[in-house]
């Protein structure tokens, strides 16, 4: 390609604004990169970027998609790209128009910590920039290649029929990691990845493709994750609902945002608050959060009958020695070993931290979910 095209790319939360504007010309190089983070409703919220860390007031997402533009003003906008984590129906990314929108819309009630937030953005930009190309890239792409058996759940054909089954999410970062993690490791196809932050998943991937992960229908199952619950029995759901201890909207609110590490804590959904802390709730926290990637661990590596690398990924797993150290210890029984100061090196590249006897490689790759889907778009434009 020629000419000159800038890309931005948005990666909307509940709680942070992450972007990210890319050009393109002989090669993709990143201009600028920033994320806005706030606490509820919008309290305390800080814009942080290479060159500020500063408190900024905003009532809204959109008030933060106008502080992102307002920094970006002097550069003009070609193409814009979001990340959305569910896709519903979508198996690609697609060109977002009305009818896009509209999907979306309907399956936010599946992911309303993202999707919403996500089309919020959309609905900003296009006011802005009502002519320019907006691409929609989905967690839930990589995971397609499940088979039928591990994506089924066991109710009847109608239901199923109306799409309910496990969808797996944080896919873009999959992907990504997969990519480098076979550049990193040559010849190992089976993998095992930790994507571990604020909402937590693993990943078993064979021969670049994912054949089961975590996350379901939602992205509640699985993990505990900072607020919400992870894997639960439905029962326990049905039976709160019967006794009528709590509304449909009160349970989703509760599952969502009062669960895992902070329902367990009582104290914060924040692992690295609670790892300060020496009270028995915390303590006992971080051990069910620990206990629960180590059975699940299981589950994957049996799908993958072996392992040959584990991969971590994730604001936690890539920044907390600590966690990565226990859960390798947790797995020490399939002859993992860490290197302890490769462990404790921080990077901002991929990088391997086990040992040299150690029967299973392991590496740290940072969740580059921007740019994987910069690299994606050029791939499409230049075709």
């Amino acid at each position: 390609m020629e000419m000159e095209l800038n890309l931005l790319v948005f990666n909307a939360g509940s709680s942070s604004l992450k972007c990210v504007l890319f050009r393109y010309d002989k090669q993709l190089r990143q201009i600028w990169k920033g994320k806005i983070h706030w606490h509820e409703d919008f309290r305390d919220a800080y814009l942080e970027s290479a060159h500020q860390n500063q408190k900024i007031t905003i009532a809204s997402m959109g008030d933060a998609v106008e502080k992102v533009l307002e920094i970006l003003k002097d550069h003009q906008i070609d193409q814009i790209a979001h990340r959305i984590v569910h896709g519903g129906s979508y198996i690609e990314e697609v060109i977002i128009d009305e009818n896009v929108r509209s999907e979306l819309e309907k399956v936010s009630i599946l992911a309303p910590l993202h999707n919403g937030p996500q089309l919020e953005v959309i609905d900003h930009l296009t006011k802005h920039f009502p002519k320019t190309k907006q691409y929609a890239f989905f967690d839930t792409t990589f995971h397609t290649t499940i088979p039928l058996e591990s994506s089924a759940y066991a109710i009847e054909k109608k239901w199923r029929d109306q799409g309910i089954k496990k969808y797996g999410f944080h896919g873009i970062n999959y992907q990504y990691c997969t990519e480098i993690a076979q550049e990193l490791l040559k010849e190992h196809q089976r993998l095992l990845i930790f994507h571990l932050g604020a909402g937590s998943s693993l990943c078993a991937v064979r021969d670049g493709r994912s054949i089961e992960t975590t996350m379901g229908f939602t992205p509640l199952d699985g993990l505990v994750m900072n607020t919400r619950s992870g894997q639960i029995d439905p029962g326990v759901l049905l039976y709160m609902l019967k006794e009528k201890w709590i509304s449909v909207e009160e349970l989703d609110h509760m599952l969502n945002f009062q669960s895992g590490l902070l329902g367990l804590s009582g104290f914060s959904g924040d692992l690295k608050e609670i790892l300060k802390q020496e009270s028995e709730d915390c303590e006992f926290a971080y051990q069910v959060f620990l206990h629960r990637i180590q059975i699940l661990s299981g589950a994957m590596i049996a799908s993958l009958q072996g392992v040959d690398a584990l991969v971590f990924t994730g604001g936690i797993g890539e920044n907390s020695l600590e966690v990565r150290s226990k859960i390798c210890e947790k797995l020490a029984f399939l002859g993992v070993k860490i290197d302890g100061e490769k462990n404790q090196q921080h990077s901002e590249n991929p990088r391997i931290i086990s040992s040299s006897d150690s029967k299973v490689s392991v590496c740290v790759i940072p969740a580059q979910e921007e740019l994987s889907i910069a690299m994606q778009v050029l791939d499409k434009t230049n075709k």
